[in-house]
């Protein structure tokens, strides 16, 4: 059963927004009120755009900023107390117009936030709002981001699938926690491991902005650096994949390379519930299995890691491929409790 929690709405990031870009234009923010709105900033690339489209259109509204200013100070100097209520009607009215000059600009485009998620097992699609389509894989998670200017999907952890359509005017941006893969209309699989991230493109070509100095482990559990975080990085590469290679990033040493078909063909064959080995050593296929089971297989004899093992598997079907191990690489299972022990026969 797939998992989808919905973000907040636009108006409310919008609303939210507003009231700092406001609060900003009062008066100089304090310590405590900047490490909020750093906070909330940092909360989602939907808080940023909001806030610096807002920042804009406001500056648009200099005059009439200046002039609820002049009807504040034609007051007879109202006390401290009074203020606050002065300046919040002025920022009402001001609030209202600039919203209103922010949804004129974008009212044409729908915005998505929405989250989705795989339990182990799970293979999931989705069609979004543009007619891209997103596959996922066992124990993955994708936030979706879409706005006027960028269709943006945070793959947090996990393996997905995108056929992108082509919208020119509003890239499609995955961010991972090593860097970005951008596309206009193309189709591309991209799968994040402790090790850096695994891309392969099957259609189009794609643009990765790649973090290459990271040497720190993934962090499955934080969200995903941002374009602008990503671009203050000391070290940048900016590498083209096009259909039919691959690309690992996100660690010291990129590998750019041109697979087979076949090899092509072994990686992606989970979008159709299947996984396929060809002398995959059997450490390997193990943890590849593990993904799609809570159960812990360990390879309790260590000269049985290397083994090359092959063979078509359905995704899930622990206790099928088990049976093969058996016979086909004369291995024993034994089962015990949530462990299956495998050592030679």
């Amino acid at each position: 059963m797939n998992q989808i929690r919905n973000f907040k709405s636009r108006e409310h990031i919008e609303q939210e927004a507003a009231a700092w870009v406001i609060k900003m234009d009062q008066k100089p923010l304090s310590a405590s009120e900047r490490d909020e709105l750093e906070s909330w900033l940092a909360q989602s690339q939907t808080h940023r755009r909001s806030f610096l489209a807002l920042a804009d259109v406001w500056q648009e509204l200099d005059g009439l900023t200046t002039e609820s200013e002049a009807v504040t100070r034609q007051a007879a100097r109202p006390s401290q107390k009074q203020m606050p209520i002065v300046w919040s009607a002025a920022a009402a009215v001001l609030l209202a117009i600039a919203l209103f000059t922010f949804h004129l600009r974008t009212a044409s485009v729908p915005d998505v936030h929405a989250e989705y998620q795989t339990a182990t097992g799970e293979i999931e699609q989705y069609l979004l709002p543009d007619d891209s389509r997103i596959k996922l894989n066992t124990r993955s998670n994708v936030v979706v981001d879409f706005s006027a200017h960028e269709r943006a999907i945070h793959l947090q952890e996990g393996e997905a699938n995108f056929e992108v359509a082509k919208d020119p005017k509003r890239p499609f941006v995955v961010y991972t926690n090593r860097g970005s893969i951008t596309a206009v209309g193309t189709a591309f699989n991209v799968r994040v491991q402790s090790s850096g991230i695994d891309l392969v493109v099957t259609e189009g070509k794609v643009k990765v902005d790649a973090a290459s100095s990271v040497l720190e482990p993934a962090r499955h559990d934080d969200k995903p650096r941002t374009q602008s975080e990503l671009t203050d990085r000391s070290a940048q590469q900016v590498v083209a994949v096009s259909a039919g290679e691959k690309l690992r990033f996100g660690t010291t040493t990129q590998h750019h390379t041109n697979p087979s078909q076949q090899e092509i063909d072994r990686q992606l064959s989970w979008q159709q519930g299947m996984l396929a080995f060809d002398s995959t050593p059997l450490v390997d296929a193990v943890r590849e299995i593990s993904r799609y089971t809570d159960i812990h297989i360990i390879i309790e004899d260590p000269t049985l890691a290397e083994l090359p093992v092959g063979g078509y598997f359905k995704a899930g079907e622990v206790d099928a491929m088990l049976e093969v191990l058996e016979l086909s690489f004369n291995l024993t299972a034994e089962h015990q409790g949530n462990r299956i022990l495998l050592s030679k026969k």
